[in-house]
């Protein structure tokens, strides 16, 4: 016979139908069974120290169900597919050890699909050859203080429709020197979806290969309301070029109070990258060996951040830049109030403070401002702080470009810009400088 008990916080009020409580038990009364037998709306707790290897997947398929672990209780992976598998809404998942500890078996940890109301908290998930958690088509999901380490693919990964989605306070291990993954990644991978309403913020990562956050359409419609709010990402040493924040065709996102530390990697690479979207924020980050791009992005407020940059010795250094590289427009940018400072010697590749190029055909790169930022250099440079360059003076509009009010020290030139092509208002800056113009 079943156990049927009422634990505090578990039971209806009085007079109500009481929330069922099932207690799995070792060689005796499996997960699957547990969670079948709590029925809808029903709990399965696994004991203290228990321990399954599951040879199919683990699903819940009843509405409102939640599976519970004590202390010490794992599930493990042995056999291909989805550890588990949530088919039906308003499941929790909390407190458990999940594992593919050598991501020997193809799947997934946590599979999610066409469900709301999902949460899966306080949980430790250890290797996979896929997702640590996939979510696709979920509605409102709390992904919350959960560690993560040992994905082939990204830790957490959520596409199709999927939104209102919470991701907050995990720990990530993503510092894998091999393969192409992200710690978070969000995509409307699917034509016609669309990832909205993300918010993201408190989780600590340690990164590898490729991104800490990336999120973008990536075949479906653009993301909206996407919000990246106070994560550490610290990057490890791995080769080829990874990244801290991305955001590709994304619409109306924030990214506040992050940090991106790359002091390993020598040459700066990308800590906060925006391209092909509009009405962004990067507001309040701190890069050290991370450079802020925005790129076919237009409506984009770039503001209060403090970058750090060492050395460019792999490549040519840049902390802010604003172009587009394809027949798209990058406008009405405003770059204020940052704190640059960049260490290159003159043996290390170009390195500028700002950059803004026009650098494809019949495109409009006005109405962009540099206003307010501070831009050092500490061991001398050979290039100019800030440079605005038009690449096709003919055909691409490069007007109403203004300068204004920023603090420019120790460069041997303030500023270059091209002949023709550029209309531009420079006043009111402190120009550090042997020379005010390059050309």
């Amino acid at each position: 016979m079943l156990a049927l008990i009422c634990v505090t916080g578990l039971c209806g009020n009085a007079g109500a139908e009481q929330q069922k409580v099932v207690y799995a038990k070792q060689g005796a009364l499996s997960a699957q069974s547990c969670i079948d037998s709590a029925g809808p709306g029903g709990v399965c707790i696994l004991p203290a120290g228990y321990s399954e290897a599951l040879t199919s997947s683990l699903t819940i398929r009843q509405e409102g169900q939640t599976l519970k672990c004590e202390s010490g209780a794992t599930l493990t992976k042995v056999s291909n597919g989805d550890l588990i598998t949530v088919t039906a809404s308003g499941a929790t998942l909390a407190g458990c050890r999940l594992s593919d500890e050598h991501a020997a078996y193809d799947g997934s940890i946590i599979y999610a699909q066409s469900v709301k109301n999902l949460t899966v908290e306080n949980n430790i998930i250890i290797g996979a050859k896929r997702f640590g958690m996939f979510l696709r088509n979920v509605v409102h999901a709390n992904i919350t203080n959960n560690k993560l380490q040992g994905c082939v693919n990204d830790s957490i990964y959520g596409d199709g429709n999927s939104s209102e989605i919470e991701i907050s306070s995990n720990t990530i291990d993503a510092s894998s020197p091999s393969m192409w993954h992200h710690a978070i990644g969000l995509h409307s991978h699917d034509a016609s979806s669309r990832v909205s309403q993300v918010h993201i913020e408190g989780n600590h990562i340690t990164n590898g290969y490729d991104y800490c956050v990336e999120v973008g359409a990536f075949g479906g419609l653009h993301p909206t309301d996407i919000e990246i709010v106070n994560n550490i990402c610290t990057q490890k040493k791995v080769p080829g070029k990874p990244g801290g924040y991305s955001l590709d065709s994304v619409d109306g996102a924030t990214l506040q109070g992050n940090s991106y530390i790359n002091d390993s990697n020598g040459a700066s690479v990308l800590g906060i990258e925006l391209v092909s979207g509009s009405y962004a924020k990067a507001i309040n980050n701190i890069l050290v060996g991370g450079s802020i791009t925005i790129n076919k992005q237009s409506f984009t407020n770039v503001d209060h951040n403090t970058i750090t940059i060492h050395s460019s010795a792999d490549g040519q250094m840049v902390a802010i830049y604003s172009g587009s590289s394809r027949t798209v427009g990058n406008n009405h940018n405003q770059i204020t109030n940052n704190t640059i400072q960049i260490s290159a010697s003159l043996a290390d590749k170009p390195a500028f403070g700002i950059w803004l190029q026009c650098n494809a055909d019949a495109i409009d790169c006005s109405n962009q401002v540099i206003q307010g930022n501070t831009i050092e250099a500490i061991n001398g440079s050979k290039n100019p702080a800030i440079r605005i360059e038009n690449d096709y003076p003919t055909t691409a509009r490069m007007n109403s470009i203004g300068i204004h009010g920023n603090s420019i020290k120790n460069w041997p030139h303030c500023y270059t810009q091209s002949a023709n092509g550029v209309q531009s208002e420079i006043s009111g800056n402190i120009e550090g400088c042997s020379s005010r113009f390059k050309n």
